[in-house]
């Protein structure tokens, strides 16, 4: 399984919409700025969210996206599946046994192999609710804040403490 940049951004986008929904919809332009993700480009993605009932949008004045569900029925297979990703990494085994009459032993054990591996991440993602992410992020939220509002070093100075050892 390969995650794609959509399917990185249609996960960051959910979470964003997560941790900044407060009853009211969210503009797909405060995502975007918050994301660095184009505006385009979540269009697109949310207009496939919006057809999988995954959000749902709000037009006019203070209109946006907000989740058609509660965040914890809605899963990272969802939103995943939804944006358009495959998450399927025996595919292309699939299609390689397609039409061969002769199977090989080595074929068919790799073929096995994923087709049972893309069983745990399928049972991993449909686990892993947005409200778990969210819930398991707050822990850790106040220590990544803190990491985030010290000064980062620049490359100049770790260049010269590496030179002082």
């Amino acid at each position: 399984m390969r995650v794609t940049s959509k399917g990185r951004y249609s996960i960051q986008a959910a979470l964003d919409l997560a941790f900044h929904f407060s009853g009211k919809p969210v503009r797909l332009q405060e995502i975007s700025d918050r994301q660095t993700i184009s505006i385009h480009y979540l269009e697109q993605i949310f207009r496939r969210l919006r057809k999988g009932f995954v959000v749902e949008s709000t037009r006019g004045p203070g209109g946006g996206y907000a989740f058609s569900r509660a965040m914890k029925e809605i899963s990272v297979k969802d939103v995943l599946i939804h944006a358009g990703e495959n998450i399927d990494p025996a595919l292309d085994f699939k299609h390689a046994v397609k039409g061969q009459e002769n199977e090989t032993l080595e074929l068919f054990v790799a073929r096995r192999f994923f087709e049972e591996l893309g069983s745990v991440i399928l049972n991993y993602l449909s686990n892993s609710s947005l409200e778990n992410l969210i819930k398991g992020a707050q822990g850790n939220f106040e220590k990544f804040k803190a990491r985030s509002s010290q000064p980062q070093p620049s490359s100049a100075d770790v260049l010269q403490d590496s030179r002082l050892s």
